[in-house]
């Protein structure tokens, strides 16, 4: 008597691959600033990841933060140009742009 053994198709062990594979980080996100907005005005990140600004606006702009010792701040961003920053901690920081003050954000990071 012979025994028969099934062969698994390849899309098992593609699963099986992807079932073992650790999780893929979410990609690091990107705020518009356009309209002398920033859009999304609040975007939520986890630790460790960059939010990237982009000018697509007219005139210049740049990214503030809120606290009273300006823990971060990029240069000023001409139409084109783009500044990219990382958040290490969990937390709501609020920021603006300082030629243009009355165009806020926050950025949650939990």
């Amino acid at each position: 008597m012979r025994t028969r053994f099934a062969v698994p198709s390849a899309a098992f062990f593609l699963a099986a691959l992807l079932a073992s594979a650790p999780l893929i980080a979410q990609a690091d996100q990107q705020v518009t600033i356009d309209q002398h907005m920033f859009m999304p005005a609040t975007i939520t990140v986890h630790p460790g990841e960059k939010v990237t600004w982009v000018n697509k606006d007219e005139d210049v702009h740049n990214v503030t933060s809120d606290d009273q010792g300006r823990s971060f701040r990029t240069p000023l961003l001409d139409t084109g140009e783009s500044a990219t920053l990382t958040f290490a901690s969990p937390g709501t920081f609020h920021y603006h742009c300082s030629v243009h003050p009355d165009m806020t954000g926050t950025v949650i990071v939990k």
